[in-house]
């Protein structure tokens, strides 16, 4: 989505295998080819140190019941990746809204 609205380049990062297959099925159909698949666990992504990305837009798991905070994580791991100037962009559980303002 992000090629077809306009990014110059983007990045997506996936530790799932089906994740990445699916990635893989649904841009193959499009003329993109600024985009890099990177398999790695986010909280230990393989990117240099510094702000890389202007935008980040992540669905992280939700931080509930066996991975408790775990969407912390990934927001920490965002926030540590953007640019200063940038945005990050989080989908999470209507009912965790209070707990991540707080933390962030």
């Amino acid at each position: 989505g992000c090629v077809l609205m306009g990014a110059g380049s983007v990045t997506s990062v996936e530790i799932d295998n089906d994740a990445i297959s699916d990635l893989v099925d649904n841009i193959s159909g499009y003329d993109m080819d600024d985009i890099s698949i990177v398999q790695a666990d986010v909280t230990h992504l393989p990117f240099r140190s510094g702000r890389l990305f202007d935008t980040v837009i992540m669905n992280p798991p939700f931080g509930t019941k066996n991975n408790e905070g775990i969407d912390i994580e990934f927001i920490e791991a965002a926030l540590s990746h953007v640019h200063s100037s940038g945005s990050v962009y989080s989908f999470h559980k209507s009912s965790t809204r209070p707990f991540i303002v707080k933390e962030v």
